[in-house]
């Protein structure tokens, strides 16, 4: 069970671990639920990567376009 925690937060670890961890729990809370949910809107499942870069596209966009996530 942890190995598989691990694994699934191995990308981040370099972008959080300079921050020392979070300020307090709700942070790391808000953080946990985000990834999350952006991991599962991305994540596709049994395609072929040609269909997963010609859905890719359409994806980014839409997250793009989500509200808060602002330049």
């Amino acid at each position: 069970m942890n190995n598989v925690m691990e694994q699934s937060h191995r990308g981040i670890k370099s972008r959080y671990r300079p921050m020392k961890g979070f300020q307090d729990s709700w942070c790391a809370m808000i953080f946990c639920t985000v990834f999350e949910e952006i991991k599962q809107f991305f994540r596709m499942k049994n395609k072929t990567q040609s269909q997963r870069r010609q859905g890719f596209a359409p994806r980014f966009q839409d997250f793009e376009t989500m509200p808060g996530m602002e330049s």
